[in-house]
């Protein structure tokens, strides 16, 4: 068996704990914020993971792939949001059924562009002080 598939589910158990930790601090909700703060955090983590430590080789590529793929993969979860989405539709609540997808799709982007910024703040140029 090829090594990188540990790598990945051993990343992935972490993921999957942390997501049922914080699905456990926001239950009895009528509305699944806990998905939807997963899913964003996930979105900006992931921009990050690649754009900062991908493109400048500052960890390996199996580390990258099993934190990605495993960790980040098995934290977000889009399966979640279509389910509940479905079951807004099914019991007649529509609003809360487009609330429920709008806010994931737009605040998702927005946590990618988040993370997008993040990775050029952290990676541009240090300017050295005193020097014309």
């Amino acid at each position: 068996m090829n090594s990188k598939y540990l790598y990945i589910g051993f990343a992935a158990l972490f993921g999957t704990s942390l997501r049922a930790g914080i699905g456990l601090i926001a239950a009895g909700t009528s509305f699944p914020y806990s998905t939807l703060v997963i899913n964003i955090v996930a979105s900006f983590a992931l921009v990050v993971l690649y754009e900062v430590f991908r493109k400048h080789e500052l960890l390996p590529p199996m580390v990258i792939t099993a934190v990605g793929t495993g960790l980040i993969g098995s934290f977000s979860t889009m399966s979640s949001v279509a389910y509940d989405t479905a079951s807004f539709i099914q019991t007649g609540e529509y609003l809360l059924a487009i609330a429920n997808y709008s806010l994931n799709m737009i605040l998702c982007l927005l946590g990618a562009a988040a993370g997008l910024l993040a990775a050029r703040l952290i990676m541009r140029p240090k300017k050295r002080k005193g020097l014309a």
